[in-house]
C-alpha cells in the first residue's frame, strides 16, 4: 500500500471544506443534565443541556486539544457547578470574567490552554437571552 505525501498545493485555498473536519469542530451533541455530566470534546464543539440543574454538578472534560474551544449552553438551574478534565495531572481552570449565576440561561465557554497531563484552560460564563432586534 503505497502511503500519499499530502501537500500545500492539495490543501490549498477552500480544498478542506467544512463537510471534512471532525466533530470536535462541528458537531452540536445533546447532553442529559444530571450531577455528572461527562462533555467528550471529540464529539463535538457545542454541547446543549437539556434542562435545568438540578443539584451540585460536576462537568468532566474528556478528549480535549490544545486550542479548541467549546460552547456549553441552555445551562440553568441555581446549583454549584465544578469543572474537571479528569486526568491524572494537575487540572488548572482560569476564569474569565463573572461568576455563573444560575437564576439566567447562560452559555459557558471553555478554550483548552494545555493538554496532555497537567491540563488547563480558560473560562468564561455569561448569561443570555433571545433578542429580536436586529
Amino acid at each position: 500500500m503505497a502511503i500519499t505525501k499530502v501537500t500545500s498545493n492539495v490543501l490549498s485555498d477552500d480544498s478542506v471544506t467544512y463537510d471534512k473536519l471532525a466533530n470536535r469542530y462541528t458537531a452540536q451533541v445533546a447532553v442529559t443534565t444530571s450531577t455528572s455530566i461527562a462533555i467528550d470534546w471529540s464529539a463535538g464543539c457545542v454541547f446543549k443541556l437539556s434542562g435545568a440543574l438540578t443539584g451540585t454538578t460536576t462537568i468532566t472534560f474528556s478528549n480535549f486539544k490544545l486550542g479548541q474551544c467549546i460552547e456549553i449552553y441552555n445551562l440553568s438551574g441555581d446549583q454549584t457547578v465544578t469543572l474537571s478534565a479528569g486526568g491524572a495531572g494537575t487540572d488548572v481552570f482560569n476564569k474569565v470574567g463573572g461568576d455563573y449565576d444560575g437564576s439566567s440561561t447562560s452559555l459557558l465557554q471553555v478554550v483548552c490552554l494545555q493538554d496532555g497531563g497537567n491540563d488547563e484552560f480558560a473560562y468564561c460564563v455569561n448569561t443570555y437571552a433571545s433578542d429580536t432586534t436586529p
